[in-house]
Order: C-alpha cells, then sequence, then structure tokens
C-alpha cells in the first residue's frame, strides 16, 4: 500500500540519554544520542527524557513528499557511515482526522526511521497511519528516494499498537523489518539503492492530518559495523 490514494558483523550500540526539552528555537543544540533536531517549520515540540523521545506536530502539513507536501518534516538526524543497522520502538496513538492538510493525499500520520542524505535521496519506514472512506487503517509506510523517483516495498496492515522499525543497510541494499516486541522481526522486501558512505539517520514524524500527532520514540540503537568503527 503506498500513500497516493494517500553480518557475521560485530556491533557496538549507541547508548541515548539526557533529558532536555526543546520549543520553536532556531537552531536548538543536538540531542545526545539522538542527533541535531531539524524542524523546517520551526512549529513542532521535541523533548527528549533518557532514552525517550516526543515530536509534537501541529495539525498543518509535515510532509517529506516533493511532490505535494513539501519537505518540513520534524526529524532528529545524527551521522553515521557505511553499514549499519538501526532500530527504535514507536508509541502513541495514530489517529489521522477525516480532514487533510495536501489536497491530493488522504489524511496521514506516520513515524518512524530516517536515512537522509539529501531531499532527493533517502528512505523512509514508519509505523503509519491514513484515514480513508472506510476508516482508518494502520500499516507499514516503507520507501526510498533516489534521485528524486518513489521506490517502495509492500507491506501489509497492521494491528492498532506499538511498532519496533528497523533499518539495514548491507552495501547496495536497504532492508526494513517491524516487530511487536522487539525479538521477532518480519522482513520487507529490500530496496536496491546506494548511498553516500556517510549519511545521516534518526527519526521523523509526519502529519498530512488537522489533527495534532504526537509520536513516542524509545530505545533507539545504532548497531554499527566493527570494520567501520575507525580507531
Amino acid at each position: 500500500m503506498n500513500r497516493m490514494s494517500r553480518l557475521g558483523l560485530t556491533f557496538v550500540v549507541a547508548v541515548v540519554w539526557s533529558s532536555v526539552g526543546f520549543s520553536q528555537v532556531a537552531t536548538p543544540p543536538p540531542l545526545r544520542g539522538w542527533g541535531q533536531i531539524v524542524d523546517p517549520n520551526r512549529d513542532c515540540q521535541v523533548r527528549q527524557d533518557g532514552r525517550r523521545l516526543t515530536i509534537g506536530i501541529p495539525g498543518k502539513t509535515h510532509d517529506l513528499n516533493p511532490e505535494a507536501g513539501g519537505m518540513t518534516a520534524p526529524r532528529v538526524l545524527r551521522d553515521v557511515e557505511g553499514d549499519f543497522i538501526t532500530q527504535v520502538k514507536v508509541s502513541g496513538k495514530l489517529r489521522p482526522a477525516e480532514n487533510q492538510t495536501v489536497e491530493q493525499f488522504f489524511p496521514y500520520q506516520g513515524a518512524g526511521l530516517l536515512l537522509w542524505q539529501d531531499e532527493r535521496n533517502y528512505v523512509r519506514l514508519e509505523r503509519a497511519a491514513i484515514h480513508r472512506q472506510e476508516g482508518i487503517i494502520q500499516y507499514v509506510n516503507f520507501e526510498m528516494r533516489r534521485d528524486g523517483e518513489r521506490l517502495g516495498s509492500p507491506s501489509g496492515q497492521l494491528p492498532d499498537q506499538d511498532l519496533y522499525v528497523r533499518v539495514e543497510r548491507r552495501g547496495n541494499r536497504i532492508c526494513g523489518a517491524v516487530s511487536l516486541d522487539g525479538e521477532a522481526w518480519h522482513y520487507l522486501k529490500p530496496i536496491p539503492g546506494t548511498f553516500a558512505r556517510r549519511i545521516k539517520v534518526g527519526v521523523v514524524a509526519v502529519n498530512t492530518s488537522t489533527d495534532r500527532f504526537n509520536p513516542v520514540y524509545q530505545e533507539l540503537e545504532i548497531y554499527k559495523k566493527q570494520s567501520d568503527q575507525g580507531p
């Protein structure tokens, strides 16, 4: 479903901590363990409490869609190089209202992981909900932009509950996976894609509903290939 009708590897773990909140700050300091806040509209609230991060988004367009919705979704990103695995738990209610903020799409709310090179090259894996005529549908949105072209991987509907999402970069492949408990993972069909060696990774929240959206992220981890760690 898409939105238009809307390693024998050794790993290290990036530990997330500290407690601080930010609201409508032009250039806030990075959140240690999470990264730099990017809030193009300067109207979202990002609050960190230990390994828990909350993003508050008003009921206005905050999208990552160059065709219509623009690139104003709030995100928190940090640099990473080489092959890696990143995962996070996404909590909170996804209840997009009946009224959309982007005419071409049904009302949508999504929260999850973002791999970011630039506005034409990135990957999203989100716990998502869309409000259609038959009601609210909960599902996984897994998509890539490669030189501006949208590529996606099919995904089924989900129960309305907390969800772990995981993204892996293995050479020229991007793998996505989801889990209800953080232990048993269901892998989606990989998407082929070549990115720069150094990119940004973190969390993103998207809202094209007139309802406010407050996703919660917990237990962010980045596992990195041992040979890419440097001295």
